[in-house]
């Protein structure tokens, strides 16, 4: 539900918002390309349910105090909650040792109540359940001033900003059975240790402070320069709530100014040409803090451990390029473009490392440049709307990375402690479960298609009705643990999507969608998975055995063909 107040008169405007959202829904996570060429409807693994709560109620106003300067703000309270139950693959197997009670990582694994956990028959599973309960709020305040300086055009802008959330997550993991079809259902057991799987409840308290100024001047009626800058500040405090990992608290601290350069420069009266150069900078959150120790592996996505801080990420941006517009002497039609180039080097960037295929931690160190061109051209009748979009986006690593990917079939043990790339790669096939890839300079990030393409219109039938259509085309993109480039790329795609609706009357209108109308079988993520934990699910499936899963590669499979339908609705 989102509700929307507002007054206006000459003087400002002020409106109060509300936002809130319940969500439920079940299994979206990866599947085995196997799986899913046997039935698309496949799932690995259930349960993965996700609940959903939200309220944000806002408040934001503006106010011109004279004909030159204007003050706005905007304040805002936002309660979220969320729970999630995920069922996995399972870390435990009988002790080597004892082959009656469980270990996990060579440990004796124990519920919460400190006692050995006897070994269950049947192939085992986990249910990692997970939840959050945050609070945030925050305010932000701005001036503006577009009085002439010195006889020229002048923009100037100062503000602040102030956020403040608290969240409290927690986190826990219960033995659990693998059923036919993926289906993993709990025992009853929780998993009080080792430590990296007792059950955690952490609380974190983050603040940001931001403090910001710019000035567009006009040189002349051609030229306009912009300076201007912020002043950004982090403070992020994690406190253990068990009482049992009091290594967990602590509080981490950021700050940076990031100026920011630009200039406009109108080459014609209907073409003008931008550039600039801008830097910015992102603080750790909580999680990849709190996770940031290669002796203590997270559960990924699950569990939080006591871990070394991590350095704040920072981004350089030039661009360049140039915009356009042309109206039509009567006013009937208008064509607007843009085409320009960017490029992005970030310096020291937080990646994850797997050490399994369930955990993992987080480390900076990656140098990663992003750099492409962004076009658009759109055209507009009274009838008519149109637009195409193009992004090319080249996202390399700038430095030699060897990273841990033990379900990469291309991963060799040989190639974790050598020094000498070349040669790594040529040892052939090492196997066990350290098994390393060799990124170099220039390898594609995953994840990032290079090509995307959107075309669409819109076309009234009536002054009431309106239908359209999108085209979406991406490329084809690298698996997320392929860090080195050496598996075949998941499969690009396109779709076509369609719309309409109808105004019947001022404030009622009814809509359609429809999306990928044609039933476009394609995958938008794609990863590795460990084949033989996969398998030992399989074992419980008539259907499929032990042996069946040959290929560790796992895609989330797009949604079909969907169609949706609503009304929109003004009150006053």
């Amino acid at each position: 539900m989102y509700a929307d107040l507002g007054f206006r008169n000459s003087k400002g405007e002020v409106h109060v918002n509300v936002t809130a959202a319940d969500t439920s829904f079940g299994v979206t996570a990866s599947a085995p390309v196997q799986l899913l060429a046997l039935d698309r409807e496949r799932t690995f693994t259930s349960p993965q349910t996700t609940d959903n709560k939200m309220i944000m109620p806002s408040v934001n106003a503006s106010y011109n105090v004279n004909d030159n300067i204007t003050l706005s703000g905007v304040a805002y309270y936002r309660r979220f909650e969320q729970s999630h139950d995920d069922g996995n693959i399972s870390e435990a197997e009988p002790c080597d040792d004892n082959p009656a009670i469980l270990c996990l990582e060579g440990e004796e694994a124990t519920d919460i109540s400190g006692n050995l956990i006897p070994t269950p028959d049947g192939e085992l599973g986990s249910i990692d359940s997970t939840g959050q309960t945050a609070d945030s709020w925050g305010t932000a305040v701005q001036m503006a001033n577009d009085a002439d300086l010195y006889g020229h055009g002048n923009h100037f802008i100062i503000g602040a900003s102030y956020d403040h959330g608290q969240v409290t997550f927690n986190a826990q993991s219960e033995l659990a059975q693998f059923q036919p079809r993926f289906v993993v259902t709990p025992t009853g057991t929780t998993f009080g240790g080792p430590d990296e799987v007792a059950p955690k409840l952490i609380d974190t308290e983050n603040t940001y402070v931001g403090l910001y100024i710019s000035d567009t001047y006009e040189v002349n009626d051609r030229l306009a320069v912009t300076l201007g800058g912020r002043y950004n500040y982090a403070s992020i405090q994690l406190t253990d709530l068990t009482g049992e990992d009091p290594a967990l608290n602590g509080t981490n601290t950021y700050e940076r100014f990031n100026p920011a350069a630009g200039l406009t420069y109108q080459l014609t009266s209907t073409i003008s040409a931008y550039g600039g150069y801008s830097e910015a900078n992102r603080a750790p959150v909580p999680a990849e803090l709190a996770c940031a120790d290669p002796e203590r592996p997270c559960l990924i996505e699950s569990f939080l451990v006591a871990d070394p801080p991590l350095e704040q990420v920072v981004s350089n941006t030039w661009e360049l390029g140039l915009r356009g517009e042309d109206t039509a002497a009567d006013g009937s039609s208008r064509w607007t473009w843009n085409a320009g180039l960017f490029r992005t080097y970030t310096d020291d960037d937080i990646i994850t490392v797997v050490t399994n295929s369930t955990r993992g931690y987080f480390q900076n160190g990656a140098d990663i440049l992003r750099q492409g061109i962004e076009a658009g051209l759109t055209y507009q009748t009274q009838k008519w709307q149109a637009y195409a979009n193009y992004a090319y986006i080249d996202a390399t690593y700038q430095n030699d990375l060897i990273l841990n990917a033990p379900d990469n079939p291309s991963a060799r043990e040989s190639i974790c402690d050598a020094s000498d790339f070349e040669e790594e790669e040529e040892e052939g096939e090492d196997e066990g479960e350290l098994a390393c890839i060799a990124v170099r300079p220039g390898d594609q990030l995953p994840g990032i298609p290079p090509h995307r393409f959107k075309a669409g219109m819109d076309y009234w039938v009536t002054d009431k009705w309106k239908i359209g259509g999108d085209l979406i085309g991406v490329s084809s993109q690298y698996f997320f643990g392929d860090e080195a480039n050496q598996q075949p790329q998941l499969d690009g795609y396109w779709r076509v999507d369609l719309h309409t609706s109808y105004q019947i009357t001022p404030r009622i209108q009814l809509f359609a969608l429809a999306n990928n109308v044609f039933d476009k079988e394609y995958g938008v993520f794609g990863t590795f998975f460990n084949l033989a934990g996969a398998n030992e699910g399989a074992e419980a499936d008539p259907d499929l055995g032990e042996d069946f899963f040959t290929n560790p590669r796992t895609i989330t499979p797009a949604p079909p063909a969907v169609i949706y339908g609503g009304a929109k609705i003004a009150l006053w």
